[in-house]
């Protein structure tokens, strides 16, 4: 019995000894993990790791409102990002105001718009640009390694709040990433980021979308010069739509030219993400060069 009950005792004096050397550690090394390896240990199974460097972890998932956000890492060229958004179609997604939160889809469209700005940093370098429909961001933030400074809008909140996570968890941008709300055609003139040099569009054109006041906002918002540009990439799905977008661009005074798209798709590489790509057009807008427009500038 003596000897059993030795046992016990240094059992249990190992024990708080443990956790005696786990809260030393933990006030002598706030922010780095220590894991705790030897031989006497292992039968315990004991990890000793701070608060401090298991709350820097960046999760795997985080919900918000009921929903579900998944972390993704994305390679565009020389650049690397991760993100989060809600994986697969959606359907239609409406919040307490009646807003469609597709947004926070990280779409295969804005993939290669991400490409192509890889592709074409120089046009990108040093221009103050602006991001329209915006969603988690991911053409704004491989933007922000080339332009002077990047503004996403986008309007539903959660998509906002998305946008805006997903640029703090992004480290070593070459720019400011800022985060504003804006509803086409509304309010224009007490927009705050006005005179931008180049305004991106990625998938934000589909059947019930409201064209006129899209390229009313561009119009707004876009720098009076002709070398001022709006680029838009999106899959034509009802020739309706496509002639009206075509139609209102012209009344607001733009010209276009149609980019050839297949040397991106062929970098798709994931079959889905291909099908889903197959058809994008990407239009680059300019503002006609007339007599009033050049004693605008």
């Amino acid at each position: 019995q003596s000897t059993w009950g030795n046992r016990m005792l240094g059992h249990v004096f190992f024990r708080r000894s443990v956790r005696f050397l786990s809260a030393s550690l933990r006030v002598l090394y706030p922010t780095r993990p220590t894991i705790v390896t030897s031989p006497l240990l292992r039968p315990y199974k004991f990890r000793l790791m701070s608060a401090a460097a298991s709350t820097s972890a960046i999760p795997a998932v985080y919900e918000e409102e009921g929903q579900s956000y998944i972390l993704s890492n994305y390679k565009f060229g020389p650049i690397s990002l991760r993100a989060y958004s809600i994986k697969g179609f959606l359907g239609d997604i409406l919040d307490e105001y009646g807003i469609d939160l597709t947004g926070t889809v990280a779409w295969p469209c804005s993939f290669i718009l991400c490409k192509y700005i890889v592709g074409h940093s120089t046009d990108f370098q040093n221009k103050k640009v602006l991001e329209l429909g915006a969603g988690a961001g991911l053409c704004s933030l491989v933007t922000s390694h080339y332009a002077a400074s990047v503004v996403a809008t986008d309007c539903a909140r959660p998509v906002l709040n998305l946008a805006r996570r997903n640029i703090d968890i992004n480290e070593r941008l070459s720019c400011r990433v800022s985060v504003s709300r804006l509803i086409w055609g509304e309010e224009l003139e007490a927009f705050p980021h006005q005179r931008n040099d180049i305004i991106l569009g990625s998938e934000i054109v589909y059947p019930d979308a409201d064209v006129a006041a899209l390229f009313r906002t561009v119009d707004a918002l876009l720098s009076p010069s002709h070398d001022a540009k709006f680029y838009l990439l999106y899959r034509p799905r009802f020739t309706q739509t496509n002639d009206a977008l075509l139609e209102c661009a012209e009344l607001q005074g733009f010209q276009y030219e149609l980019v050839d798209m297949s040397s991106l798709v062929s970098q798709v590489n994931d079959v889905a993400e291909k099908t889903a790509v197959l058809g994008c057009e990407l239009y680059i807008f300019r503002r006609r060069q007339t007599l009033s427009s050049s004693a605008r500038l």
